[in-house]
């Protein structure tokens, strides 16, 4: 998965090695509850701590950063696959389907029906372009032989 842009500077944030653990944990729970509890521990600090030094190292609150990560995985799972809408929304972490749609749709700004759709359109709009391209190419004609490669070669 594409990791989002983190604002890492020295002194300020989480460490290196702490921030990339809890990465590593958020990106393996994407389909399960994720409390901040427990990605603070993973850090060892407390929930406080934890969420004002992650938006230091990330720009985003632990929630938002997971709702991100869960949008992104939802686009690609909805863009490379016949899953139903109930079975991403439980592969992403949402317990209905209904909740799903309500997330993605305020972040994506379409439901997932319609992302899928659009999707799918463009990828047939795009191949019906790329063929009318291949037929609408002129065949070439087989060129003549230089006068060159007519020409002996010299021993």
């Amino acid at each position: 998965m594409e990791r989002i842009e983190h604002r890492q500077s020295p002194g300020a944030g989480l460490r290196a090695y702490q921030l990339q653990q809890v990465l590593d944990i958020i990106d393996a729970r994407l389909a399960e509850p994720i409390q901040v509890a427990e990605l603070a521990a993973a850090a060892h600090l407390s929930p406080f701590h934890f969420s004002r030094m992650f938006k230091k190292s990330t720009g985003h609150a632990p929630h938002a950063y997971i709702t991100t990560r869960r949008m992104e995985l939802a686009r690609r799972l909805l863009a490379s696959n016949d899953f139903s809408l109930a079975e991403i929304a439980t592969r992403v972490g949402y317990q209905t389907q209904a909740h799903f749609t309500d997330v993605f749709r305020k972040h994506v700004g379409a439901t997932p029906g319609a992302y899928r759709r659009n999707g799918r359109e463009r990828l047939r709009s795009s191949a019906l372009h790329a063929v009318a391209q291949v037929s609408n190419v002129a065949p070439t004609a087989p060129s003549s032989p230089s006068p060159e490669t007519l020409q002996p070669a010299n021993p």
